[in-house]
């Protein structure tokens, strides 16, 4: 059903920037903490099937901000062709209000800026499994996993 998936696609409220880096999550979050002013902190686990078993991947969050985990050495979160290769994803989300509407190619030049990103790449997120997997942040965590 090609207007469903077409009406699917209009309604993706995020950008995303491909990530990367060596560097732990905690320590990518502090650098982008510094970098921008954000607050990224932990926020849950999202775990992902693999062929054999399942993955964990660590997200941060700061208010319209998440920082996403994406290669695990039990496999990547989004498995489309190229971001399985992605270290990490930075979904930005779009606001209501413009004045709070973060400046994406802004932040994808600071991103480039930071000393432990070797890549940054705004990624498409019409490209298959990637809306897919990434919509799934708007849901609540489950209390159980927030620290």
């Amino acid at each position: 059903m090609q207007w469903l998936d077409e009406d699917f696609a209009e309604s993706c409220d995020f950008d995303i920037i491909g990530i990367g880096s060596a560097a732990g999550p905690h320590r990518l979050g502090w650098e982008l903490n510094g970098r921008f002013g954000w607050a990224l902190e932990y926020h849950h686990v999202i775990q992902s099937p693999q062929r054999q078993g399942h993955s964990e991947h660590l997200v941060y969050k700061s208010g319209p901000v998440m920082l996403v985990l994406n290669r695990h050495p039990d496999g990547s979160l989004v498995k489309t062709n190229g971001v399985d290769r992605l270290d990490y994803l930075l979904r930005l989300e779009h606001m209501e209000d413009p004045k709070e509407q973060l400046d994406f190619d802004a932040v994808v030049r600071g991103v480039r800026s930071v000393s432990c990103v070797t890549l940054a790449t705004p990624v498409d997120s019409q490209l298959e499994g990637v809306m897919e997997h990434l919509a799934v942040l708007d849901c609540a965590p489950p209390e159980e996993d927030m620290h």
